[in-house]
C-alpha cells in the first residue's frame, strides 16, 4: 500500500496571503446650534482576500511513487457596508460628549451578518485643569486574525468570516482621570475592560503548517487537496477578555517635548476545545508596555529626538517535557515507530524574551527662498 510507505519530507511549501481592498466613503457636517456638532456618513468596502501554497520541489515521496502538491490558489471575495450617525454636544460649561450609532453589515459567499453597534464618550471637569473621561463601545469584527501558538511558524492569517465562522463582538468600558498643568504638561490615569465573544483559535495540534504527511498525500491521490487545505476545519471559537491601567506623563510645549507611558495589562481566552476547557493568556498578552520618547528643538534648523520602547515577551505553547514510550509503540497515522511524547502543560504556557528598541534621530529643516530680479 503506497499510502503506508516510510514518507519523506522537503520543506519547500509556502505560503502567501494578501488582503486587497477598494474603499469608498461619504461623510456629512450639520451644526444646528453651536451646542451640537453632527456627523453622519457612510463607507462600501470591497475586500478580496487571496491564499496561495506553492511548493518548488516534490514535498512527499517515497520509494515507489513521488508526489508533487500542485499549486493551489483561494480567492475569496467579502463586500462591508457602514452607515454612522454621531453628535458632538456639551451641556452647560462642565460636561460635554459624543453619541453615535454604527450600522454595518458584511457580505461573503453568501453569508450576510448585520450589527449595531452604539458608542458614548463623556468628559465631565471638575476643575478648569481637572476633568474626568468614560467611554463605552460594542464592535464587530467581520476579518478575523488566525495566529500559530508555536514558535515555529510565528505567521498571522486574516481570513474573513463564515457561514460557520461568526464574527467577533466586544463590548469596551474605560474610565479615566486627566490633569492639564499650565497647558504644557499632562498627566492621565486611565483603566479599561473588554469582553469579548466569538473569538476564534486554532485546535489543539493544529496551525497554519499543521500538515500531517500521510493526510495531505491522501488528499493528493483524492484530488481534494483544496478541502485539506482550508482553515476552517482547523480552528474553533470562544471568548476571553482584556483589562489593565494607563499611566501617561507628557510635555507638550517649549523647546524640550516628550512624554512617558506604561501599560499594566492582562488577556484571556477561554475555547471548550482547547486547554481543558479552561482559560489560558493570549498570545499577545503583554503584562508590560512602557514608551518613553524625547525632542529637543536646537534651533530653527535642527533638532533631537529619541525614543525608547519595552514590551513582555509574548506567550507561546511549547513542550516542557519528553517521555519516552514503548518501543512496539506504532503511530496509526505514520506507520513508524514514535520513541518519545511530548508534554503540553496548558496552551500558551512559556514567555518569549522582553522586546526593547532604542531609536534615536536628528531632523534638519530649512525653508528654500525664493529670489526675484527685476529687469528695467
Amino acid at each position: 500500500d503506497s499510502l503506508s510507505a516510510p514518507i519523506k519530507q522537503k520543506a519547500d511549501l509556502y505560503l502567501r496571503t494578501q488582503i486587497n481592498d477598494l474603499n469608498a466613503n461619504f461623510n456629512f457636517e450639520y451644526t444646528p446650534i453651536q451646542q451640537h456638532q453632527i456627523k453622519f456618513g457612510g463607507n462600501y468596502i470591497w475586500h478580496t482576500f487571496v491564499q496561495k501554497y506553492e511548493c518548488e520541489q516534490n514535498m512527499i515521496s517515497n520509494d515507489e511513487m513521488p508526489i508533487e502538491i500542485p499549486a493551489f490558489e483561494d480567492n475569496t471575495i467579502g463586500h462591508e457596508v457602514s452607515l454612522y450617525i454621531e453628535d458632538n454636544f456639551t451641556i452647560g460649561h462642565f460636561f460635554k460628549a459624543n453619541a453615535g450609532l454604527r450600522y454595518s453589515t458584511f457580505f461573503v459567499n453568501e453569508t450576510n451578518y448585520h450589527s449595531l453597534e452604539p458608542r458614548l464618550s463623556t468628559r465631565f471637569l471638575i476643575t478648569s485643569d481637572l476633568s474626568i473621561k468614560a467611554s463605552y463601545s460594542r464592535m464587530s469584527q467581520y476579518i478575523l486574525m488566525l495566529t500559530s501558538n508555536n514558535m515555529s511558524f510565528p505567521t498571522d492569517l486574516w481570513v474573513p468570516v463564515t457561514d460557520s465562522i461568526k464574527p467577533m463582538k466586544s463590548n469596551q468600558f474605560s474610565l479615566g482621570v486627566y490633569y492639564d498643568l499650565k497647558k504644557t504638561y499632562n498627566f492621565s490615569v486611565e483603566g479599561y475592560c473588554k469582553l469579548m465573544k466569538n473569538a476564534i483559535e486554532y485546535k489543539d495540534g493544529e496551525s497554519l503548517f499543521a500538515i500531517d504527511n500521510s493526510r495531505i498525500k491522501e488528499a493528493i491521490l483524492n484530488g481534494t487537496l483544496d478541502q485539506f487545505l482550508q482553515w476552517e476545519d482547523k480552528v474553533t471559537t470562544g471568548k476571553g477578555y482584556s483589562y489593565g491601567v494607563e499611566f501617561l506623563a507628557q510635555k507638550t510645549k517649549g523647546k524640550f517635548t516628550g512624554l512617558i507611558g506604561y501599560t499594566l495589562s492582562w488577556s484571556k481566552r477561554k475555547f471548550d476545545e482547547i486547554n481543558n476547557g479552561d482559560y489560558f493568556y493570549a498570545r499577545y498578552d503583554g503584562r508590560h508596555n512602557i514608551n518613553i520618547s524625547a525632542s529637543y528643538k536646537i534651533n530653527k534648523i535642527i533638532d533631537l529626538s529619541a525614543a525608547w520602547i519595552f514590551s513582555s515577551g509574548n506567550a507561546v505553547t511549547l513542550s516542557t517535557q519528553v517521555y519516552n514510550t514503548p518501543e512496539d509503540f506504532i503511530d496509526e497515522k505514520n506507520q513508524m515507530a514514535t520513541p518519545t511524547v511530548k508534554y503540553v502543560s496548558s496552551r500558551n504556557n512559556y514567555r518569549l524574551p522582553n522586546y526593547h528598541r532604542l531609536d534615536i534621530g536628528a531632523n534638519f529643516t530649512w525653508e528654500k527662498k525664493r529670489f526675484s530680479h527685476i529687469l528695467n
